[in-house]
């Protein structure tokens, strides 16, 4: 004889088991851009962000801005500096045509991404960036950026005079 009591404690006992594993494998948001950026961003500091990010192929955004009081926003500037992987503003040609737009060799580039972000032009800070195309050069690289089928990449920027980070991962 079927125990139909005894099957439902088990559905149900499962049911929690897989809510239970698939929450505690997310990632907070604040280890997230540590990791992807190799800096350190405390764990109790709010950030605000959305991440657009789903589908088949993952395709979205993930943007985020942070701002950093006095002495935090210092360590932040201190762990740049000690890191080869993070570069001094300006940022360059290709990177400042996809976040703001612009033109080169006659060609118009309407990007824009710092609007995803509401980033103004930055003089004073940081910048941040990896190519995770699977046909880039270099994840460091951004020559053929314009030149792939598709966007993978990582770019952060870092003003310095209002100590805010700005994130953004965006897949095409």
């Amino acid at each position: 004889m079927i125990d139909i009591k005894k099957q439902y404690k088990h559905l149900l006992l499962l049911v929690m088991v897989i809510l239970f594993l698939t929450g505690c494998f997310s990632e907070s948001i604040n280890k997230r851009i540590s990791r992807s950026l190799g800096i350190e961003i405390p764990k109790d500091i709010k950030i605000e962000y959305e991440d657009t990010h789903g589908g088949f192929h993952g395709d979205g955004e993930t943007v985020a801005v942070v701002e950093f009081n006095n002495s935090i926003g210092e360590d932040i500037q201190s762990e740049m500096l000690n890191n080869e992987d993070w570069n001094k503003l300006p940022l360059s040609e290709n990177l400042d045509l996809i976040m703001y737009g612009g033109k080169k060799e006659g060609m118009d580039y309407a990007y824009n991404l710092a609007e995803l972000l509401d980033m103004p032009p930055i003089e004073n800070g940081y910048w941040f960036f990896d190519n995770r195309h699977s046909n880039s050069i270099s994840p460091k690289e951004d020559s053929n950026l314009f030149n792939q089928s598709s966007f993978n990449f990582t770019i952060a920027v870092y003003d310095i005079d209002t100590q805010t980070l700005y994130y953004l991962e965006f897949d095409t």
